[in-house]
C-alpha cells in the first residue's frame, strides 16, 4: 500500500512546500514521488522508505541520505533535504523530467551523444571519488537526464563512503550483477 504525504507528515518546510502530484518510481524499500512547488512550477522528486524496509535498507538510506548531502555537483542529482518525520524518512531532490538512459535505449543513440553522457558521468564519478565515494552501481537507471539533457548520475543507495560501516559480509554481493566490477563481483571492497 502506497502511503499517504499529508501536511501532517510533512513537518519540513521544505516537504510542506510541495504537493504530490504522482508516484514515479517504487524499488524493494522505497516509493519515490513527483512533487510540485505550491508557489510555482518547480517540481522535485520524493524518496520515501517504506516501512516495511529491512534494517539494512533503513542503515542503507540513512547513509544514502549523508551521500546526498556531501556531494554537490552538476552531473550529480541535487538533494535538498533530507530527514525523519513522524516516522517517515525522506529524501527532496531534483526531479529529473529527462527521463533514463534506459528509457532512451530503445533507440540508436548517435557517438557525439554517447561521448557527451559518458563525459558527464565521468566527471560527476571523478568528483565523488574525490571525496571518497564509490557509486557501487552504474547502469542505465541510475543516468537520469534534465530537460535539456543533461545527464546525471543519482542513487547513492549502495554506495560507500570511505570510513564508513562495513554494511557488506566479505565476499557478499551487492549492485547489479550486469554492471558489476571484476573486484565488486568477487565481493572484494572496490575503488575508483
Amino acid at each position: 500500500q502506497v502511503p499517504s504525504i499529508s501536511l501532517d507528515m510533512a513537518g519540513s518546510v521544505r516537504i510542506a512546500a510541495y504537493d504530490r502530484q504522482e508516484l514515479i518510481g517504487e524499488g524493494g524499500a522505497a516509493y519515490v514521488y513527483k512533487m510540485r512547488h505550491r508557489t510555482g512550477n518547480k517540481y522535485a522528486a520524493l524518496k520515501v522508505l517504506k516501512e516495511s524496509a529491512h534494517a539494512d535498507f533503513r542503515r542503507r538510506f540513512a547513509d544514502e541520505m549523508n551521500i546526498g548531502r556531501l556531494l554537490q555537483h552538476s552531473h550529480i542529482v541535487t538533494v535538498y533535504d533530507t530527514g525523519e518525520i513522524d516516522g517517515m524518512t525522506y529524501i527532496l531532490m531534483e526531479y529529473m523530467e529527462g527521463r533514463s538512459l534506459r528509457d532512451r535505449l530503445n533507440q540508436p543513440i548517435n557517438i557525439a551523444t554517447a561521448t557527451t553522457i559518458i563525459g558527464q558521468i565521468g566527471q560527476a564519478l571523478d568528483y565523488a571519488h574525490s571525496r571518497g565515494v564509490f557509486h557501487r552501481d552504474i547502469k542505465p537507471e541510475n543516468i537520469l537526464f534534465t530537460a535539456d539533457n543533461v545527464a546525471k548520475l543519482a542513487d547513492f543507495g549502495i554506495a560507500k563512503l570511505n570510513g564508513m560501516r562495513r554494511l557488506t559480509s566479505e565476499g557478499m554481493l551487492i549492485g547489479t550483477p550486469e554492471y558489476m566490477s571484476f573486484d565488486q563481483a568477487k565481493g572484494m571492497s572496490v575503488d575508483g
